[in-house]
């Protein structure tokens, strides 16, 4: 046999040998690709599984408080089980001072009340009225809400806050009883005066579902102003350029669109305004979903800041 024939054999067995490894990588590629494809595939459904259980294990759309809020809303219950019947003492406060004292970030109360012979004077710190029942609470607001001084409001604020929570909770009537002819019964055509500043308006038409927005009587309103008596709450224009009053107690009923043009107002004229955007984001935590579901999700970044900004200067919730 000649090298050149010998040659050729080894040439054929060679590309023999090769086309028989190619094969076997072929196979052994398509194998891996059919495992990995399988690993996949089940990696999938196990996901798909865990995403459905997931699923069906959040609570349903309707309900959507945190399940820590229920766990301190059963706190806060318990704590103010009796308050719409408990008072710390039955004499009737007549007269409340708040003062603060150097170095000191919680408020002193000097509150005064009617004795069977002669008045007298109990101090008190302002975490203490957590122990006071709904009456003196009513007392201490109708007192503090025709001061003036930033004690006062401060005061005004916390004890919102304490009345609001238990109305949530249901634990004491939701309405707060008007004064006969403490809103005014004149057309809104017939009041012209009042003084506008600048072009702030909300957007909401006058007269939001469920706002009584006339004006209290004897005062002459002012655009953006914060009046604590003979009604807590601020003046405002709506969307027709006519002058409106949100009253405080009414904030838990006004829409969201309409808290959330006004708490931008409020922090925009802060000179005239005061505290009251405050009061207006405390009723915005209770729609935190609403907000983060809504355009108005940046206001919830916002309002719980503002929120932890007032707590560390020890305002009582």
């Amino acid at each position: 046999m000649s090298p050149d024939q010998v040659k050729q054999i080894l040439d054929e067995a060679n590309r023999a040998q090769l086309l028989k490894n190619i094969a076997q990588a072929d196979e052994s590629l398509i194998q891996h690709k059919l495992q990995a494809k399988g690993s996949f595939e089940a990696q999938m459904q196990k996901f798909l599984e865990f995403q459905s259980k997931a699923q069906s294990s959040q609570p349903p759309t309707g309900s959507s408080k945190p399940k820590a809020d229920s766990v301190l809303d059963r706190i806060d219950r318990k704590r103010f089980e009796d308050v719409f019947n408990r008072r710390m003492f039955g004499d009737k406060i007549i007269k409340v001072k708040a003062s603060k004292p150097r170095n000191e970030k919680i408020l002193s109360l000097l509150i005064t009340r009617q004795g069977p012979q002669h008045s007298y004077t109990e101090v008190v710190k302002r975490d203490e009225l957590i122990r006071y029942g709904f009456s003196e609470w009513m007392e201490l607001l109708d007192l503090a809400s025709k001061q003036t001084s930033a004690h006062s409001s401060e005061l005004t604020c916390a004890l919102h806050l304490l009345i609001k929570k238990v109305q949530r909770l249901d634990l004491v009537p939701k309405e707060r009883p008007q004064h006969q002819g403490q809103r005014s019964s004149v057309p809104r055509s017939r009041r012209t005066k009042f003084h506008v500043d600048g072009e702030d308006v909300l957007v909401l038409d006058f007269g939001a579902d469920g706002i009584n927005n006339s004006l209290p009587l004897g005062v002459d309103p002012v655009q953006h102003q914060f009046i604590s008596t003979p009604e807590h709450g601020m003046f405002y224009l709506d969307k027709n350029r006519r002058m409106c009053f949100q009253c405080t107690t009414d904030i838990p009923k006004a829409p969201t669109t309409h808290l959330v043009g006004l708490r931008k107002m409020c922090m925009s004229h802060q000179d005239l305004s005061g505290e009251f955007h405050i009061l207006i984001a405390m009723e915005l935590l209770n729609r935190r979903q609403e907000l983060l579901d809504s355009p108005y999700w940046p206001v919830k970044i916002e309002e719980e800041a503002e929120y932890e900004e007032f707590l560390s200067r020890g305002v009582l919730i």
